[in-house]
């Protein structure tokens, strides 16, 4: 039995037989073994390798388990020495007369020790708060007391305002408090001060974060329905500003602990500001070289994919420089649908700092397309250009070893097992007429599985999922065994990822919206491939892709609205004729792009492709049911024309 695809998964995965034993472990359980995969396979049972602080019955009667035994949480310790607390799940998985458990086994060390640390800087900011709602009282009952006493409560007090003022001041974080008018009251702390680079005390909080006037009026409504109490404080307060920038360009995050007086009611709002600058400088940091380990991981495992998708880039950055070399042969959809492309597979593949690049230079050519080309824009167009052949270039150099000479210079090769090219050798020895051995022996170089083109979509249809908070099942493929010829059809299937990225982010709800509308919280993505008569010829077939999900579908009306905008009427056309204007490059559901979805050039460079392939493309969608992309290209059964 093949376990190899809980190779994609990041969290830990162990598969057990009926005595425990461990038959099949990802890289993931792998790692947090710290053995090697022969050592943990030899293993007589999986406590052997792992001890826990609470006794887990079900690994110790896997035969009595028939159904999804849900997450426990518990602390562990393995054989080398490594601890932590995880949540773990038992799974029965039936394979033909064999039974099998899948366990996952997620660790959750790092997550607990920040709540740890977490509940215990709460707790300390809660001291500090009752501190100076206590400080503040004192204030009260001084200020009222007999004339007698004024002298002696002015001392007092004053030593107070000095414990509480150095008390305040000895702090990192910065204190301030608003009151319902949203104006700050007079107690904070230095680093406030200085952290917000102004005096807080009777200004506005909205503009002691120094909010634009559009967000000014909403934080006031919001403070307005805070002191209004119509609902829970801990509800309201997610709504207000969390991350602000000073003066200076550091990180602020805010955060907001209520003061109640006796009867309950709000009085006044605690206000946390905190620097997390440099954390988020290590965490972008920490972001960074999981993308670079993600990108080697992916250069290792998919050199096939990769190589196709070097060989593309290298012909789309030709393309590029061509449109964009002067003025007078500047092309605009063209520019933005061979940077989408390149873009696309760059996140594909984690190659994050081309895809950035393709991104920032495809944000300059929105400009271009609303303001029109200028020689200013064209020479920093021009100089994008150049830093994405860097950013190329430097992909390439900095995994020559991974990908080989032949790959980085820019030569196509095949591995041809020996025996292949033997049995072709002797065929022809004693053969007069070989045109069907050559034939053969090409089907044998240049075709391959549809499904090697497919395979890789998996990974970035889930990990864009997770980014936006989505759930979707792995991707369903029918027709995978179909054989097509690599060199014709690749980048055609270089542009697939853009109608899959569309479904994930425009498509495919979210888990509350899908179960609103009465479906599976998870979505479902379709791959159909077939081959087909042609309808000139009987003697030509087409290769037919149908990419397929049950997402929400795209509604026409909103299509014509975008349209009549930009000054096309539609009132002559069919539903399923408008909708075939997504395909236009400046026409998308979307107001923005990001490094995933780019304002309907993945459709257009799509489009584009199938055409010069000699092919046709449509879509299909029906609202709330979901949307089918139908393409239909020739299918080339006679090799010898594609590389003679």
């Amino acid at each position: 039995m093949d376990f190899s695809f809980f190779d994609l998964l990041l969290e830990p995965t162990f598969v057990l037989n009926n005595q425990g034993a461990i038959i099949y472990l990802n890289p993931a359980a792998e790692k947090i073994l710290n053995i090697s995969t022969r050592k943990a396979l030899t293993a007589r049972h999986f406590l052997d390798l792992v001890k826990f602080n609470v006794t887990i019955k079900e690994l110790k009667r896997l035969d009595t388990i028939n159904d999804i035994i849900p997450y426990k949480e518990c602390n562990f310790t393995t054989q080398s020495g490594n601890r932590g607390r995880v949540q773990l799940a038992l799974q029965p998985y039936q394979a033909l007369d064999e039974r099998y458990w899948i366990m996952y086994f997620r660790d959750v060390t790092l997550e607990t020790q920040l709540h740890l640390k977490y509940k215990s800087e709460m707790k300390e900011k809660e001291n500090y708060t009752k501190k100076l709602i206590h400080a503040h009282e004192e204030l009260e009952k001084y200020s009222n007391n007999l004339e007698a006493k004024v002298k002696l409560r002015t001392m007092e007090l004053e030593n107070l305002n000095s414990t509480m003022r150095a008390l305040l001041d000895s702090l990192d974080q910065g204190f301030l408090i608003f009151d319902k008018s949203g104006r700050c009251l007079p107690v904070y702390s230095r680093s406030c001060e200085n952290l917000l680079n102004l005096k807080p005390t009777n200004l506005h909080f909205w503009d002691t974060i120094k909010a634009d006037p559009n967000d000014s009026s909403k934080i006031e409504k919001w403070i307005n329905s805070l002191f209004s109490q119509t609902l829970p404080f801990k509800d309201l307060m997610a709504l207000g500003p969390e991350r602000v920038f000073n003066s200076y360009e550091r990180a602020l995050t805010l955060g907001y602990f209520p003061i109640f007086d006796s009867e309950a009611k709000l009085e006044a709002v605690v206000v946390v500001v905190t620097d997390k600058t440099e954390l988020e400088v290590a965490e972008k940091a920490a972001e960074r070289e999981r993308a670079y380990s993600h990108m080697v991981i992916n250069v290792v495992r998919r050199k096939k994919e990769i190589t196709r998708y070097i060989f593309d880039v290298q012909k789309l950055l030709n393309e590029l420089h061509d449109v964009i070399s002067d003025h007078y042969k500047f092309q605009l959809q063209t520019a933005l649908r061979c940077l989408h492309t390149i873009k696309g597979g760059a996140t594909t593949f984690a190659i994050y700092d081309l895809a950035q690049t393709c991104h920032d230079t495809e944000q300059l050519l929105f400009e271009v397309q609303k303001e029109g080309l200028s020689k200013g824009n064209l020479y920093i167009l021009q100089s994008n250009f150049n830093k994405v052949r860097f950013e190329f270039q430097t992909f390439l150099k900095s995994n020559e070893v991974l990908l080989g000479n032949e790959v980085i210079h820019g030569k196509r090769s095949v591995e041809i097992p020996l025996e292949t090219i033997t049995n072709f050798l002797n065929s022809l020895k004693n053969e007069a007429k070989f045109n069907d051995r050559v034939l053969s022996f090409e089907k044998d170089i240049f075709y391959v599985p549809i499904i090697q083109f497919i395979e890789g979509f998996e990974e970035t249809i889930q990990a864009l999922a997770m980014k936006l908070g989505k759930k979707i099942k792995p991707l369903i493929v029918d027709g995978g065994e179909i054989l097509i010829h690599r060199e014709h059809y690749s980048e055609l299937f270089t542009t697939l990822i853009h109608q899959l990225t569309n479904i994930v982010d425009h498509g495919i709800e979210s888990p509350v919206l899908r179960r609103f509308h009465h479906k599976e919280e998870f979505g479902v993505i379709k791959i159909q491939v077939s081959v087909e008569k042609s309808d000139s010829s009987l003697n030509d077939s087409n290769l037919v892709i149908q990419i397929c999900d049950d997402g929400q579908g795209v509604d026409p009306v909103k299509i014509r609205e975008r349209l009549r905008l930009k000054g096309i009427a539609t009132n002559l056309l069919s539903d399923s004729e408008v909708l075939q204007f997504i395909f236009k490059g400046d026409l998308s559901s979307k107001d923005h792009s990001n490094l995933f979805s780019g304002n309907g050039i993945g459709m257009e460079a799509i489009m584009h492709t199938v055409i010069d392939l000699g092919g046709k493309v449509k879509i299909e969608s029906v609202l709330l049911k979901g949307t089918t992309l139908i393409i239909k290209v020739p299918y080339i059964t006679e090799q010898f024309k594609l590389v003679s």
